[in-house]
């Protein structure tokens, strides 16, 4: 048996970024950003709530970074639907191999709701309240062989990056589900 729904859908998306290098090489890189994807309040017969298609990766290159980052944050994540996502940040070149990056996130419901269409928090939401919380990047980036002087093969092609992100909830999560949430995350990647 195969049915079909008919439903109308109005809903949008806006991601943009901006990086200033104020020092031209060998200096501070700032970053801000702000992406927004609308909500639904349910009050009309249309959906207005924006969709990503499930192809997307969420993540960039940013300022000085070597390797991509969540553009949203590497402890929520989420996806850009019913949010409005503030970002801040700071790169600086440690050597010519090596970059680190401080970002800083604000989160915003476009709509009040009982929860994120995903995200890598899975604490409920009360419904009742639109501040999401805020969250805090650290990078760093590095050529190993570059850095270390390494002259084997690949080595010139071989990076390291860790990540330590946090992400401190707001009044939209329910005070039973308010802890703060840390991951980190390293990764070594060859390339031949």
């Amino acid at each position: 048996m195969t049915g079909s729904t008919n439903r109308d859908v109005l809903g949008w998306g806006l991601d943009a970024a901006a990086t200033v290098d104020p020092f031209q090489e060998g200096g501070f890189v700032f970053s801000l950003g702000y992406a927004f994807g609308s909500g639904d309040d349910g009050s009309s017969g249309t959906d207005n709530a924006f969709r990503q298609t499930d192809m997307q990766g969420n993540s960039s290159r940013v300022g000085l970074e070597r390797q991509q980052q969540k553009n949203y944050g590497e402890v929520l994540r989420p996806e850009l639907s019913n949010i409005h996502v503030l970002s801040a940040g700071a790169g600086y070149p440690v050597t010519e191999a090596t970059d680190v990056s401080l970002t800083y996130f604000y989160y915003r419901l476009d709509e009040e709701e009982t929860g994120l269409r995903s995200s890598g928090i899975g604490a409920p939401l009360n419904g009742n309240d639109k501040s999401l919380g805020q969250g805090l990047d650290f990078a760093l980036n590095m050529n190993v062989g570059e850095e270390f002087g390494i002259n084997a093969p690949y080595a010139d092609r071989t990076d390291f990056r860790f990540v330590a992100g946090t992400f401190f909830p707001g009044d939209a999560y329910d005070p039973s589900n308010d802890n703060a949430a840390l991951r980190l995350f390293t990764e070594l990647r060859f390339k031949f």
